[in-house]
């Protein structure tokens, strides 16, 4: 088989995962795909199974792991297995599910990536108490994030209303 061949074949299995009616048993198939970008593909078709999401979250390559970390259907006990993943970019991705588990979002919340915290002060999913620890965070954006969401605590605003960066300060306000 010539390179000009398997890229045509990769291509159409690509666009195979792309493709809103795939079957999910196509769809589970393509998740052993030897082709990452495949792989990433199926992660991110909405009709992806669990069972094959699962299988996506342990691959070897970050983003498609990211890919499986943000889809909202990714069974929740693999969603918190993702939470020690090392690559920013798979946490920011499960940080940013509003599938993600309230105890996962809040071991997220301490991690040292400030997108991390970011997405998960922005995460609607996020409980109060973790949205209170944020709101201290060293990162203006973080608390910023914080400060605009809904479920943010009043006593917590108040302290944010008081932050020494002004658009801080206004988003506490106006929420």
């Amino acid at each position: 088989m010539t390179t000009t061949t398997r890229r045509v074949l990769v291509r159409d299995r690509q666009r195979l995962a792309t493709t809103r009616s795939t079957p999910a048993a196509t769809l589970a198939l393509l998740a052993s795909d030897p082709n990452w970008r495949v792989r990433e593909s199926v992660a991110e078709h909405p009709s992806t199974p669990a069972a094959a999401l699962a299988l996506l979250a342990h691959d070897r390559r970050g983003r498609v792991r990211g890919a499986a970390a943000l889809h909202p259907s990714t069974p929740a006990a693999v969603l918190a297995t993702l939470a020690s993943d090392r690559s920013e970019c798979v946490l920011a991705r499960l940080a940013h599910n509003p599938s993600t588990p309230a105890a996962t979002l809040a071991l997220l919340a301490t991690r040292c990536y400030r997108e991390v915290r970011e997405n998960v002060a922005g995460n609607r999913s996020t409980p109060p108490d973790t949205l209170a620890s944020l709101a201290t965070d060293g990162k203006w954006g973080v608390r910023w994030a914080v400060a605009c969401h809904p479920s943010t605590p009043a006593s917590t605003l108040a302290l944010l209303a008081t932050d020494r960066e002004e658009i801080v300060g206004r988003a506490a306000v106006r929420s």
